[in-house]
């Protein structure tokens, strides 16, 4: 028979595998969890309320306005600005997510 004796104690060869095998599984299991809160948190970020900000279409709520001669409209919307890279200048970490309004402007230069 297959076994170990440690201080008056008994082991059998399968007492290690289990112990492996309960690792593996808790390994296993927390690998899913991680992965499962990623994909939720990534399909938050890019749900359909978020808008990109060179979109085709301008976001709910902010169609073509009418605006007087010589203006344009730009409509606003979300971006990500920053980055997280280590090796960016420290003004510009952490990325974050930046709304902007929406805004007429002149098509003119400015004198």
């Amino acid at each position: 028979m297959d076994s170990w004796r440690i201080k008056g104690r008994r082991l059998l060869a399968g007492g290690v595998s289990d112990t492996i095998s309960k690792r593996v599984s808790w390994l296993f299991w927390g690998i899913l969890g991680i992965a499962s809160v990623l994909l939720v948190s990534v399909a938050m970020i890019a749900g359909s309320s978020a808008t990109g900000s060179n979109g085709d279409k301008a976001p709910r709520g902010q169609a073509d306005r009418e605006v007087p001669p010589g203006m344009a409209w730009i409509p606003g919307g979300a971006f990500l600005m920053g980055t997280n890279d280590k090796e960016s200048f420290p003004n510009e970490r952490p990325a974050h997510l930046v709304h902007v309004r929406s805004v007429g402007s002149e098509t003119s230069p400015a004198k």
